[in-house]
């Protein structure tokens, strides 16, 4: 299968639909809240699945469905769903900017067992089982966000005023053998730039971990995800208990 159709023509359908169906499943996975990133946007925004009725939630990993452009030409055609994880803004940032606390890594952000779990291989069961369920290439998107593109900062000083640019890297993920294979999409150009070569999760993490100090300043964003076609018709493509069967339930191991 290359391309996957869903049933639902915008994330917040999907996002519903896939809440009241796990509600109904026994036993139910009723541990999720569902939050909208954007209230003001709600039919086109990122949808969250989050452990718990904490606000803010970034420390949390969490299941998600997003909308998104698989082209920069394209509209946002698509819905991703998958496994979401950030990386909050470190300790020399938040000594230079007035940063909120609810932003600052600390050791009980979800983070910091990421690193641990990809080191041991643990998330390649899910991500192969999810190809397995899928028949497609699933998707590894890395965003590391500057902090004056992720947040105003009022009152900087300009000796410490970085203007750091925005990178990228789009990881596509197939099975060879049993085995995950993974070829870069759109490499990253600036701080990702020495990912080029990754293999695995664990170079990823890796990679990640020893540039810890240099992403300081960064705000990044996961993602784990399959690219599902938006749609508009009652039948004829995945609805709720596919996208949640398929591309949601097998990271449960790894929210929290």
């Amino acid at each position: 299968m290359s391309e996957i159709q869903s049933i639902f023509p915008d994330s917040r359908s999907a996002a519903l639909a896939i809440e009241k169906y796990i509600n109904c499943l026994r036993p139910s996975p009723n541990k999720y809240h569902l939050r909208a990133y954007d209230f003001h946007h709600p039919d086109t925004s990122e949808w969250w699945f989050i452990p718990g009725d904490e606000w803010p939630a970034y420390r949390f990993s969490k299941l998600f469905v997003n909308q998104i452009n698989v082209a920069p030409s394209e509209e946002k055609d698509w819905l991703c769903s998958g496994l979401y994880i950030e990386k909050g803004y470190g300790g020399e940032a938040a000594k230079l900017y007035p940063v909120k606390h609810s932003q600052i890594l600390q050791r009980n952000w979800y983070w910091f067992r990421f690193i641990e779990h990809a080191r041991n291989d643990d998330l390649d069961i899910s991500q192969r089982d999810i190809l397995k369920r899928c028949g497609c290439p699933a998707y590894i998107s890395l965003d590391a966000i500057p902090m004056e593109a992720h947040e105003e900062i009022d009152n900087r000083e300009p000796e410490i005023d970085r203007k750091l640019p925005h990178d990228k890297l789009l990881i596509e993920v197939k099975l060879h053998n049993d085995q995950l294979s993974f070829s870069i999409i759109q490499p990253g150009s600036e701080i990702l730039s020495g990912l080029k070569g990754v293999s695995s999760i664990k170079d990823l993490a890796e990679f990640l971990e020893v540039r810890s100090n240099d992403l300081d300043f960064f705000w990044i964003d996961l993602l784990f995800g399959v690219h599902i076609k938006r749609g508009d018709l009652p039948s004829g493509g995945w609805g709720a208990p596919e996208i949640w069967r398929n591309t949601m339930e097998p990271w449960q191991p790894w929210v929290g």
